[in-house]
């Protein structure tokens, strides 16, 4: 290979090299992945071997219209099938994705990128700059504009303006801190109890989340003893389903006590304000 790294192709383009039929169309590149195709894989969360149940219901039986549903609603049940990246890199990615930072054509980047947002739509801010725009000409610019064909209207932003705005902001909170010394540790304070409220109220509920989740386990347990007592589920498949829902049980009883120690550290650090 020449000391080189060898390129993935593409999945038409794999599937020439085999002999396997195809309907898509092999492009000049083979190894040019499509940017939504690398999206999918990033954020398809059962690579990390789990399976993803309920991520969609539809209106009812007789009206088929796909509802999707919140993550927050999705089941996960893990161990299902070989991993291919494990849970706490698939996690990584997502947040690293949070905040990307997309290189623009002249490969300058902004100390805002991945940091500014529209103040209507909530969508993040592009930083647009090109060779025909002199630095302080650069600007940003709601990703939902789309050209007046998006979803929302400009928003437009220069970058040195931005950066003016910042500085100014981070001046002010130091001329207030340093005058108002007791004042700002108060409200600091109130803010940070805020945060913990609201990590408190989550916690909570993914302990509640997880205790109902382990008694559907043990509902799930004894059907399955009884439908393989019956002659209705092999003994393969019984041992197989059983593995899986002991697993995560035993994972969920994991996490609820670290949720649950959790718990404790967050009413130990709430600061009385009183």
């Amino acid at each position: 290979m020449n000391g080189m790294l060898h390129k993935p192709l593409i999945p038409s383009a794999y599937y020439e090299s085999i002999g396997r039929k195809h309907a898509q169309k092999v492009p000049c590149d083979s190894c040019k992945w499509d940017q939504k195709t690398v999206v999918t894989i990033l954020e398809n969360r059962q690579y990390t071997g789990c399976a993803v149940n309920f991520k969609s219901t539809t209106v009812s039986y007789k009206v088929h219209k796909v509802i999707h549903n919140p993550t927050e609603e999705y089941q996960i049940i893990p161990n299902m099938q070989e991993p291919i990246i494990s849970e706490e890199q698939w996690l990584r990615v997502q947040e690293l994705r949070k905040h990307r930072r997309r290189p623009t054509s002249t490969g300058r980047q902004s100390l805002f990128s991945g940091l500014v947002y529209c103040p209507d739509c909530g969508a993040k801010l592009h930083f647009c700059a090109a060779k025909s725009l002199k630095q302080n000409q650069e600007f940003w610019r709601c990703s939902n504009y789309k050209s007046g064909r998006g979803k929302c209207q400009i928003h437009y932003i220069r970058d040195i303006s931005l950066e003016q705005i910042v500085l100014e902001s981070i001046r002010s909170l130091a001329n207030f801190v340093k005058c108002y010394e007791s004042a700002f540790l108060y409200m600091l304070a109130k803010k940070t109890n805020l945060v913990r409220q609201t990590e408190d109220k989550k916690l909570r509920l993914s302990v509640e989340r997880g205790e109902k989740r382990i008694a559907e386990i043990d509902k799930l347990i004894e059907k399955v003893f009884e439908q393989n007592a019956a002659g209705l589920l092999s003994d393969e498949r019984f041992s197989k389903l059983l593995q899986n829902y002991e697993c995560e049980q035993k994972r969920l009883q994991t996490e609820i006590e670290e949720w649950k120690a959790a718990l404790d550290d967050v009413g130990q650090k709430v600061t009385d304000l009183r």
